[in-house]
């Protein structure tokens, strides 16, 4: 655990790929945020693992005063995993006293997400927190009722602390001993994020989850990379997208975040899956991609005496893509 007042330094590990357009906001964020009165006397420490990035990512970061860490795994879980490697050996001093906050490349921390040294310093050895969505897309105006909808399904009643089920990669802090006892990130395309919870879950590590300090991420209805099958150096979004095998959505294949397979940036159509897996409540269905019909998970509302396991093969609307429903969601 991390005792009271021991915090020396705080490691912001971001993952990227091709992300010049929007990692300048999400380091813009980190500086403001390191600016708070609580961290007067704390080193903080930014680290870009730059993924494959064919773009001018790199130098971005660089500029914005971070330290990068060009890798190739086309994996956000060693690519994330790396980051913190390289921010630990930069930092020194083993991993005593020093805070791993991981957020992405395409989201936008709070001025106050100090709040995860206050808890860090109530002996917590790791902070689970929320995210919200910057703007919607304006042709989709039921998108954010339903995603809203499916997101907060299990908050309390007003007044009362939200012990979410959710899990982000966006908005994740962890004491670095916890996060060396339980091995750290997991060398997953996906859900990298979940892999560790469940990781410091098993090590007894004290994990809060709390609502009270969202990160902003971006409401692109694409991810920044899934399953990209170019040559080495060839960018990510020149490949199309190809839909998710069932074998992606659970076992060693299941991934981090909410943007598909190897995802270092956000989507909105990950979101709702993960939110549709978060309720618990889950029906099997078919929907019709580029590679003909497959599998996908899908939530109705639980009607008592309902058949919730029933398949009935339904043609999706306005997603030619065929994308799959990853489950991703640990328990509260």
């Amino acid at each position: 655990m991390t005792d009271r007042n021991t915090v020396r330094a705080i490691a912001v590990v971001l993952p990227a790929r091709n992300e010049q357009t929007l990692l300048p906001a999400a380091l813009d964020a980190v500086r403001t945020a390191a600016q708070h009165p609580a961290l007067d006397a704390v080193q903080v420490l930014a680290v870009v693992a730059a993924d494959c990035c064919t773009d001018a990512t790199a130098a971005v970061a660089r500029d914005a005063g971070a330290l990068v860490v060009p890798v190739r795994f086309r994996n956000v879980g060693r690519a994330r995993a790396t980051a913190v490697c390289a921010a630990l050996a930069s930092l020194g001093g083993g991993p005593d006293g020093v805070w791993i906050a991981s957020t992405d490349a395409d989201s936008t921390v709070p001025p106050d997400w100090a709040f995860q040294l206050a808890r860090a310093q109530e002996d917590w050895d790791a902070v689970v927190g929320t995210v919200s969505v910057d703007h919607w897309p304006p042709h989709k105006p039921r998108l954010a009722a339903h995603y809203h909808h499916l997101y907060e399904a299990s908050r309390p009643p007003t007044g009362c602390p939200w012990r979410h089920p959710h899990v982000h990669g966006a908005n994740l802090g962890v004491a670095a001993r916890a996060y060396t006892t339980a091995g750290g990130f997991p060398p997953l395309p996906l859900d990298e994020d979940h892999g560790l919870v469940a990781a410091l879950e098993r090590t007894g590590a004290r994990i809060l989850r709390t609502s009270n300090c969202p990160v902003t991420t971006s409401s692109r209805t694409r991810p920044r990379t899934r399953r990209f099958r170019g040559p080495p150096g060839q960018a990510g979004p020149a490949q199309p997208a190809q839909p998710a095998r069932a074998s992606d959505r659970r076992g060693g294949g299941r991934g981090c975040g909410v943007s598909g397979e190897m995802r270092h940036g956000r989507s909105v159509r990950p979101l709702l899956r993960r939110c549709r897996a978060d309720s618990g409540q889950r029906q099997r269905s078919a929907t019709r991609g580029r590679r003909g019909w497959q599998s996908v998970a899908v939530v109705r509302p639980r009607r008592p005496g309902a058949n919730h396991e029933t398949r009935t093969p339904v043609r999706a609307q306005g997603d030619s893509k065929g994308n799959g429903a990853p489950s991703d969601v640990t328990a509260a």
